[in-house]
Order: C-alpha cells, then structure tokens, then sequence
C-alpha cells in the first residue's frame, strides 16, 4: 500500500482543532481516535449525545463503551436496528438513518476486534435477515453478505465508505488469480479516491471549511486504511 504518513498527519491534527458539531462527523472522528492509542483527545458525550438523533444513540453508547475498555452493548444496537426495519415507509431520513447505523455498527465490529481482539457481531445473520432490502442500498447489501458469507463482491464504486469496507471483507474471501488482480486495481483506485477527498481538508482559505460529509468520508476511509494496512501488513 502507498505511504499515506502525509494523509495520516493531515487528519490527525485536524483532530486536536476541530470545531464539528454534526454527529456523523463527530461520531467518525472518536471512533478514529480510538484506532489511534497515540492520539488523546476528549470526547464530549454529553455534546456528542445532544446534537445526536435517538436512532444514532446506541453507537454513542457503544463509543463510550470503548473509551472506558469495555465492550460494547450489542443488543442495544441490535434493538434500534431491529426497531427501525419494522417500519413501512419510504421516508428517506429514516432509510438513512437505519443504513448510518448500520454502517457504524459494523465500524464498531471492526474497533473492537482491533482494540480489544475480540470478535463481536453486531451485524449478524438475524439482523441480516430483518434488514428490508428495498431500503438499504445494494452496496450496503453486498458488504453485509462478503461480511457473513465471506462470499467476494464485485462494487459499483458508488459509495467511497462502503467500496473500502468492502475491500476489507474481500481480502478475507478465497481470491483465485483473477480476483486477486481486480482486487489489487479496485485497491489503487479507492487510494486515489482517498488521496483526493483528503485534499479537501487543507483548503487554500482558512474562511472554507470541510463540510461534514467530507469529514465523515474522510475519517470513515482512515478507519479502513488502519484496518487495511495492519491486514495487508
């Protein structure tokens, strides 16, 4: 993999002297931190739970599992998810809501695994199941199944976060020559997509500042080169 030192370095210090205050940003950037055991910055869960919505509380739950070394409450997560799939809507916040959580779930999965070596599943094959696919986006749907199934997935390269967590169940499924190769372009692509996203975090004005969106692609993507890196290692 490319040395990322200058990416590494540009986030980090973005962490020490940020003013975010949008909950998947901020929500990215602590679980980030806590890949990061030379990084010590406060998180503020009293703030982090006041400009968070009710379907995204479980996750700030989980975090402060992590800080204090415990493991995180799954069946809480699992509750909210199970909560939020029995719905029969098309309302576009609640279908983002329950694909942010789910997103998260598995970034927790990921930490904890790393942080503690344990592995828990959150996102499991019951959760799976009640997941309504109408809802969740097919490139959701195929990092869940090369989660479980450990089945390889081809991406549509739609979805920056979700193109580099599939590329790290992918790395655990049987790769014939073939998808080795594939995997390997898909790998230096999702870099350079990477490379460019980060670039919006030094913008040439001090006026501009990363949207939250950016920072949430942004801090995502460092969780999975962290992760990447110690498994291609």
């Amino acid at each position: 993999m490319k040395d990322i030192t200058h990416i590494i370095q540009l986030v980090d210090s973005y962490l020490t002297r940020h003013t975010e205050d949008n909950p998947k940003a901020l929500i990215t950037m602590y679980l980030y931190s806590l890949l990061k055991d030379e990084i010590n910055i406060e998180i503020y869960f009293d703030k982090l739970r006041r400009v968070t919505g009710t379907c995204l509380l479980p996750i700030v739950d989980a975090i402060n599992d992590l800080v204090n070394n415990h493991l995180p409450n799954i069946k809480g997560i699992q509750d909210k998810i199970k909560i939020l799939s029995i719905h029969d809507t098309e309302d576009e916040i609640l279908r983002q809501d329950l694909e942010n959580l789910v997103i998260f779930s598995i970034f927790i999965e990921l930490i904890t695994n790393r942080k503690f070596n344990r592995t828990i599943e959150i996102i499991d094959k019951d959760i799976a199941s009640i997941l309504p696919n109408t809802w969740i986006s097919s490139d959701l749907i195929k990092v869940i199944r090369a989660k479980l199934e450990k089945e390889y997935q081809y991406d549509s390269n739609n979805d920056i976060v979700l193109e580099g967590l599939l590329l790290i169940y992918n790395l655990n499924t049987n790769l014939d020559e073939e998808r080795q190769e594939h995997l390997k372009l898909r790998l230096s692509i999702w870099m350079r997509d990477v490379l460019k996203i980060v670039g919006y975090m030094q913008p040439k004005s001090e006026d501009i500042l990363p949207t939250p969106e950016v920072i949430y692609k942004v801090y995502s993507c460092m969780i999975i080169l962290t992760i990447l890196n110690s498994s291609i290692a």
